[in-house]
C-alpha cells in the first residue's frame, strides 16, 4: 500500500501465479511502478529461459569482444583449456549485473517521473541482454565508413602498442597515446629520439617501461600530458578500500555492520549537493523482517510465532554462527 516501486526478477507467468502480476496490482494500486527484470525480455522463445550474470554477458557478445582470440583459440591440453576458461570468465565478469542494475535504476526513476507528471504507475520491462547492449552501444551500431572496434591482442594487454598495459620495474602501467601530439610528448618525456617503428614498438616500449617503477612513469608522463596510470594488479575491492583517491572522495565510507562490525562499504558514485553524512551497511537477508511485519500490524508475539513456525526468518548476525 505504501510502496512506490516493485522490482522483481521472476520469469513471465510467475508474478501472476503469486498474485503480484502488474494487472492485478495496478487495479488496487494504480500509482505503483512495477519493474520486471529478466534475461531476455517478456516475449519470444527465450522469455522463459533462466539467466544469470555470465549468461547475459556472453550471449550479447561482450565476452567475445573482451576475450579476443580466447574465443576461437585451439587448446592442445588441459592447461590450455583452463587458461582459456579463465580468460573468458575474466572478460565477462565485470559487466552483466552492474550494467543491468544501472538500467533498472534509471528505468524506475523515469517511470516515477512519468507518474509525477501524469499521475499513473506503469509496468517497466528490463532485460539483461539489452542492458548490456546499452552499455556497449558502439558494438551495436553499423554504418558506412564506421571503424570497427579494435581487437584485443593475444596477451590480453591492450589493443595496440599505444593503448596497452606494460610491466614496469615495480608494478604495471596502462599507456594511452591517442594523437600525434601526445606521441611527440611521450617521445620527449621518455628520452627517445623517435616513436619506435611499428614492428618493434611493443618490444621497445616493454624494455623502456621496465627501467622505472610504475609510480615514476605515471608521474613523469602525466606531467608531460600523456595518458599513463598505475595499474598495479589491485582488484576493485582493495582499490576502493585503500587507494587515496577513493578515500579522499569518500567513495568507501566507514560504517557499522550487524555481523562484521566496523567496515568500509561502497560509497556513492554520484554526489548531489554534497555527500550524505552517513551511509548505513548493506542489509542481511531478512534484515528488516520484524520491522516490516510490525508495520503491517503484527505484534511481537505474532512475529515470534511466525519465526517459530519457519514462515519468516533472517540471517544470523553472529559471523561465527553463520560460518558454521
Amino acid at each position: 500500500e505504501k510502496a512506490d516501486v516493485l522490482v522483481h526478477n521472476y520469469r513471465p507467468g510467475v508474478p501472476e501465479r503469486l498474485g503480484i502480476g502488474f494487472d492485478e496490482l495496478h487495479r488496487s494500486f494504480p500509482r505503483l511502478v512495477w519493474v520486471s527484470v529478466n534475461g531476455y525480455g517478456p516475449n519470444g522463445p527465450s522469455a522463459r529461459r533462466p539467466a544469470t550474470h555470465p549468461v547475459a554477458g556472453a550471449s550479447m557478445g561482450g565476452a567475445g569482444y573482451q576475450a579476443g582470440d580466447a574465443v576461437t583459440r585451439e587448446c592442445a591440453n588441459l592447461g590450455d583449456i583452463r587458461e582459456n576458461a579463465r580468460q573468458l570468465m575474466r572478460a565477462n565478469e565485470s559487466n552483466p549485473d552492474p550494467n543491468t542494475s544501472a538500467i533498472v535504476a534509471s528505468a524506475a526513476l523515469i517511470a516515477l517521473l512519468a507518474r509525477e507528471r501524469f499521475g499513473v504507475g506503469q509496468s517497466v520491462f528490463v532485460d539483461m541482454l539489452t542492458a548490456n547492449a546499452h552499455a556497449n552501444a558502439d558494438a551495436f551500431l553499423s554504418y558506412a565508413g564506421m571503424a570497427g572496434r579494435p581487437a584485443v591482442d593475444v596477451e590480453h594487454l591492450g589493443t595496440g602498442p599505444a593503448h596497452r598495459l606494460y610491466a614496469c620495474r615495480a608494478g604495471w602501467v596502462f599507456l594511452a597515446v591517442t594523437s600525434e601530439a601526445e606521441r611527440s610528448r611521450f617521445v620527449a618525456a621518455a628520452g627517445l629520439t623517435a616513436w619506435p617503428i611499428a614492428s618493434a614498438t611493443v618490444d621497445v616500449l616493454t624494455k623502456l617501461f621496465a627501467t622505472r617503477d610504475a609510480a615514476d612513469w605515471e608521474a613523469l608522463l602525466t606531467a608531460a600530458g600523456v595518458g599513463c596510470v598505475s595499474a598495479d594488479e589491485m582488484t576493485p575491492g582493495p582499490f576502493a578500500l585503500r587507494h587515496p583517491q577513493m578515500l579522499d572522495n569518500d567513495f568507501a565510507p566507514a560504517t557499522d555492520h550487524l555481523r562484521f562490525g566496523r567496515i568500509r562499504r561502497w560509497g556513492p558514485i554520484v554526489h548531489v549537493n554534497g555527500a550524505a553524512d552517513h551511509y548505513g551497511p548493506g542489509s542481511l537477508a531478512g534484515d528488516h523482517t520484524d520491522a516490516l511485519l510490525a508495520e503491517l500490524g503484527h505484534d511481537p508475539s505474532a512475529v515470534a510465532s511466525l519465526r517459530a513456525a519457519g514462515i519468516v526468518t533472517s540471517e544470523p548476525t553472529d559471523r561465527w554462527a553463520f560460518a558454521t
